[in-house]
């Protein structure tokens, strides 16, 4: 029986998305990271816990191209759900919904993984 192809972060290529333990939280923090930059000023932390949460999306964000940046600040910034945030950029940049659904997983893996969940 031939094995199943698998993606980088351990997914069957082709089968059906499931989210991640971590994806709630992770997205959270990511939340919270965008937030810190929309508003412009030095994040304030409350808990050792906050700020471990803000550098580990910062470590990851950072180190993404600026475009990339700049989408993670759209997909992750107040308003509709990730997912019907995806369906409008994919449509308004006429482009599959694939790279932008590949940019959420790796950054939320990344952040996971700094965060020391995976």
């Amino acid at each position: 029986m031939p094995s199943a192809v698998m993606s980088k972060n351990g997914t069957k290529k082709g089968a059906i998305k499931l989210k991640r333990h971590y994806s709630e939280f992770v997205r959270h923090c990511l939340r919270k990271y965008v937030e810190t930059l929309e508003i412009g000023t030095a994040p304030k932390f409350d808990t050792e816990i906050e700020k471990t949460n803000w550098l580990s999306c910062h470590n990851v964000v950072s180190k993404l191209s600026a475009g990339d940046q700049q989408l993670v600040q759209k997909l992750y910034g107040p308003g509709d759900t990730l997912p019907d945030k995806i369906y409008r950029i994919s449509q308004a940049r006429r482009m599959s919904q694939a790279p932008l659904w590949k940019l959420v997983d790796e950054v939320e893996y990344n952040v996971a993984k700094q965060r020391g969940m995976i």
